[in-house]
């Protein structure tokens, strides 16, 4: 795995999400100052960071279910 995702975290332990049930899911890493996302089909490809605070909201949100519906903008309220 080639992917430094910053200078803190040259060695991110990656994991399978939860609900993982085949090749194809997303790996999460956390990391000093936040946490990062890829594909597990594509482990040397782009990684996506963001901020603990970020990630918490984005949490936040699945658990309320504001990203169930079919849209990709989560819900005003």
């Amino acid at each position: 795995m080639g992917t430094t995702v910053n200078s803190d975290d040259t060695a991110p332990v990656w994991r399978s999400t939860r609900r993982c049930d085949n090749a194809a899911c997303v790996e999460v890493a956390q990391l000093t100052n936040g946490v990062a996302l890829r594909d597990s089909t594509f482990r040397d490809g782009p990684v996506l960071t963001f901020s603990n605070h970020a990630w918490a909201g984005f949490l936040a949100d699945l658990r309320a279910g504001r990203w169930d519906g079919k849209s990709t903008e989560p819900d005003a309220g």
